[in-house]
This record gives C-alpha cells, structure tokens and sequence, in this order.
C-alpha cells in the first residue's frame, strides 16, 4: 500500500525499533537495505508484535502487498 496524498492515512504498532516507525511501511519506497533505503518499519522483539493502518474512511481495496526483507535478517 502507498500513501496517497487523499487519504490522511495514519500508522501504528507495538513497539519502535530504533527509528523504523510505523509510518515508513506506507511511504512507497522499497529496498533491500533498511539502513540504507529508510524504508522499513521494525518492531522491538515481543512475544506478539503488531503493525496497524487506519484509512480513517471507508474505500474500496483491490489489494495489499507485503514487502518482507529480502536478506533473510531476522532481528531480535
């Protein structure tokens, strides 16, 4: 999902990894490097973490894509 600029759009999740907040997972950029491309969201290590969008609205969505690190990092 990108952000678009009709929507007020806002982000949230449990907890904040260093400066990977909620809101660069709906800013459009996609990379292979977070440290680099400043464009992942990252939650503390929990036994449940969770990341949330509300459109504040209703609209019609035709579909969601879920962009994961592609290498193979799992931090904790």
């Amino acid at each position: 999902m990108l952000r678009s600029e009709n929507v007020n759009i806002t982000t949230s999740m449990s907890s904040t990894r260093d400066n990977y907040g909620a809101d660069r997972a709906v800013d459009g950029k996609t990379g292979q490097d977070p440290d680099t491309c400043d464009c992942c969201a990252a939650t503390e290590h929990a036994a449940l973490s969770w990341w949330e969008v509300d459109l504040n609205g209703v609209y019609p969505v035709s579909e969601i894509t879920i962009h994961g690190r592609i290498d193979g990092i799992i931090l904790h």
